[in-house]
């Protein structure tokens, strides 16, 4: 009776035109995830590749290198890491461990190795690598990897994906590795892939106009780049300094950061990956010099040579408040700003004039101080200019010991006429371990405040009497 039951039931559900769902065999989970490839090479019949457990020991003696480039006799294996993907090589039709792989492979989702360097005019080859053809694939399910053992004599390839075959005659072989699960595979809800490829290794970083990475201390830094190493492999980024020999301190450093290479977003076959490491707030020392970022692999630069950052660590601003005199010295009034304190300069003509006159040293803050020019000159202009203590000793020791703070051209200061009011001029900006000089920008009016100006500097126009002191 209840083998009957059994049998109604049944003939119900389908007359009612409800369709049984399909269970998909218990060995296959329905979370696998595709996590990267990577690619490695040898010589032919360097090495003895029977298993997972030869190829794991070959890499990690060095038997198998990196790939970057292969000849048509050499050896290529593909490592592809897939978690939760044991069930459905086990459930895959074959008669031993290469056709399970493959078919599981091909039945869920795709496998393809394409030619990046062919010859003019040409289509790139496409390897068949899942037809089988000199090839060989083990399974290492502990580890949820799953390598693919290609003799490249001997795979089948064709101009395109459905061309004519063709021999692999030109070397060394370029080639892009791409390892898919389809988005209606049972093991996953959406199309997962993962990229390498087979060639020099290389990275790139984001840097401003000007080749640079610019470094606000007070901000976290987040650095970012492509690279070819492939999806899901980490990269090591390294940012580094050296000490300041002016200060009592060391500031050498170097901060690393892990970062996983993630695959493109977008649909086209593309292999360059992206990754970003962010480092803390405080990461480079203010006073650290030779400030460089570096991308690493395998312990081994990706970067034809480090990247210069430039540390936005001073700040200093200056405002022309008013001119007189102070019995025989003639001097200008200045508002300032300095965030690691230092000292108000006037130089004669331009930032790199003649010292004629400098304040004591100011802390790091705002002060409204009053320069005078102590040193006669013949000068009709003398620029303000903020220093920074360099060697800590609270003494100017002129410009080549306490360098000014980095700013902007001094043509693009106001100038101050001898017969106008007190005008005042104010700017700001980032200084940095290596010098730089602001687009040029047309002088404004000067009877109105203008700030974005000359951050370090201000142009004086010298009152008569200072011309004719400067002549006795």
């Amino acid at each position: 009776m209840r083998a009957l039951h059994a049998v109604l039931f049944a003939a119900i559900v389908t007359f009612a035109g409800v369709t049984p769902a399909v269970v998909a065999p218990a060995s296959v989970a329905t979370d696998a995830s595709l996590d990267r490839v990577g690619a490695w090479q040898a010589p032919a019949n360097a090495t003895d590749l029977d298993d997972a457990a030869d190829v794991r020991s070959a890499i990690d003696d060095g038997s198998l290198s990196r790939a970057t480039g292969v000849d048509n006799e050499d050896t290529l294996v593909l490592g592809i890491e897939i978690r939760g993907f044991a069930g459905a090589v086990s459930d895959a039709n074959g008669s031993n461990t290469t056709d399970r792989v493959l078919s599981a492979l091909s039945e869920h989702g795709n496998l393809v190795v394409l030619q990046t360097n062919p010859g003019a005019s040409q289509r790139p080859a496409h390897v068949h690598v899942l037809d089988g053809r000199g090839v060989r694939a083990f399974a290492d399910a502990a580890n949820d990897t799953y390598y693919v053992v290609m003799d490249l004599d001997e795979v089948r390839a064709t101009r395109g994906e459905d061309g004519d075959e063709v021999d692999l005659t030109r070397s060394p072989y370029s080639f892009i590795v791409r390892a898919e699960l389809a988005a209606d595979s049972p093991l996953t809800e959406e199309r997962q892939r993962a990229v390498t490829s087979v060639e020099p290794r290389s990275a790139s970083v984001e840097t401003a106009p000007d080749g640079r990475v610019h470094v606000q201390p007070s901000s976290n830094l987040t650095l970012s780049g492509t690279t070819n190493v492939g999806s899901g492999w980490p990269v090591t980024v390294v940012l580094a300094g050296d000490d300041d020999p002016d200060t009592a301190t060391d500031e050498s450093f170097e901060s690393t950061r892990q970062a996983t290479v993630e695959p493109p977003e977008e649909d086209e076959f593309h292999y360059e990956g992206t990754y970003d490491a962010t480092f803390d707030e405080g990461a480079v020392p203010v006073a650290a010099e030779n400030v460089t970022v570096d991308v690493r692999f395998d312990g081994d630069s990706l970067l034809d040579e480090p990247i210069p950052v430039e540390v936005a660590d001073r700040r200093a601003s200056v405002a022309i408040s008013g001119e007189g005199e102070d019995g025989q010295f003639t001097g200008v009034t200045v508002n300032t700003s300095l965030s690691a304190g230092g000292f108000l300069v006037l130089h004669e003509e331009s930032m790199d004039g003649p010292v004629v006159g400098h304040t004591e040293y100011l802390d790091p803050g705002e002060h409204t101080v009053s320069a005078y020019v102590s040193e006669p000159t013949d000068a009709d202009e003398v620029v303000v200019v903020a220093h920074r203590d360099a060697n800590h000793n609270e003494w100017f020791d002129g410009p080549d010991v306490d360098p000014a703070y980095a700013g902007d051209d001094p043509d693009d200061a106001i100038t101050l006429a001898p017969t106008q009011s007190p005008t005042t001029t104010e700017s700001e900006t980032a200084s940095s371990r290596t010098d730089t000089t602001s687009s040029p920008t047309d002088a404004p009016s000067s009877s109105a405040t203008t700030p974005g100006f000359g951050a370090v500097a201000a142009i004086l126009g010298l009152l008569v009497a200072l011309a004719v002191f400067g002549r006795r």
